[in-house]
């Protein structure tokens, strides 16, 4: 056996080295490596959607599309597999979920999105790699404690029904909620659902929607979607208009490094 493989025959050094890694001993300082580098190597993308593939929640199956064929994924797929590689790099932790807050004052549905709860000594940790646009490091579930990642404020509050929430400012004045969460375990399994809805709902945001999105390693923000690409860097945009189907392709590429093959 591979001497970076465990026992359902994933090489984790290979995961390592995606991300520009290797193996450390469980620290916080190196979670928050791991979050970082996993957003800059490893983009948000929802492309089988679009291109006749089909996302299945199997271990095996995310762990060779993300890393074996350096395609990227969605929140359950990015998150599902961080999980297996922070397990296996002796971290104590578990998959939850969390539901986003809506413009009407509703949340979206409980299983929404997926994320990480890690345990270091007495500290919780909120972990998420499986987002567009959003934390760049793991949050300790401190309550009113202020972090910055580059450009944006975050803060955690519990509400009186025992529920974390989320919340984020540009002015450190404002914050709004972006999604709350319980410190409850889930299995993979338990979003096999919503992970069906999310890719064949014709009302999905997903199905609606071609969108490829990384971190730059200075902190800024590259996304990709159907009609434009759009670079944020030093709290500066640039938005560059896709006219047609092989403009959104050689982007992908220069971009992202996925080629057009790759998503048959």
């Amino acid at each position: 056996m591979n001497p970076g493989a465990d026992s359902s025959g994933l090489d984790f050094n290979s995961y390592l080295k995606r991300i520009g890694l290797a193996k450390e001993p469980p620290t916080l300082d190196y979670l928050k490596r791991i979050q970082k580098n996993h957003l800059v190597n490893i983009p948000f993308e929802n492309l089988d959607i679009h291109y006749g593939g089909r996302i299945v929640l199997d271990i095996n199956s995310i762990f060779d599309k993300i890393i074996s064929s350096a395609r990227g994924g969605y929140c359950f797929e990015l998150n599902g597999l961080l999980y297996n590689l922070l397990k296996w790099l002796g971290y104590d932790c578990y998959l939850t979920s969390a539901s986003f807050y809506e413009k009407d004052g509703t949340y979206s549905d409980p299983l929404d999105h997926m994320v990480i709860i890690a345990t270091l000594g007495e500290t919780d940790c909120l972990v998420d790699a499986g987002l567009t646009n959003g934390i760049t490091h793991p949050k300790q579930l401190k309550e009113k404690e202020i972090t910055l990642d580059y450009d944006r404020y975050y803060v955690i509050e519990k509400n009186i029904d025992d529920e974390y929430l989320l919340k984020r400012s540009k002015d450190q004045l404002h914050y709004e909620t972006f999604y709350k969460f319980r410190k409850k375990e889930l299995k993979l399994i338990q979003f096999l659902e919503i992970n069906d809805r999310h890719q064949d709902h014709p009302d999905s945001y997903f199905v609606k929607n071609k969108i490829v999105s990384r971190l730059d390693a200075e902190g800024g923000r590259i996304v990709l979607s159907n009609k434009k690409l759009k670079l944020t860097t030093g709290g500066e945009t640039q938005e560059i208009e896709i006219l047609n189907e092989d403009e959104f392709l050689s982007k992908l590429d220069q971009y992202f490094g996925i080629k057009s093959p790759d998503l048959i």
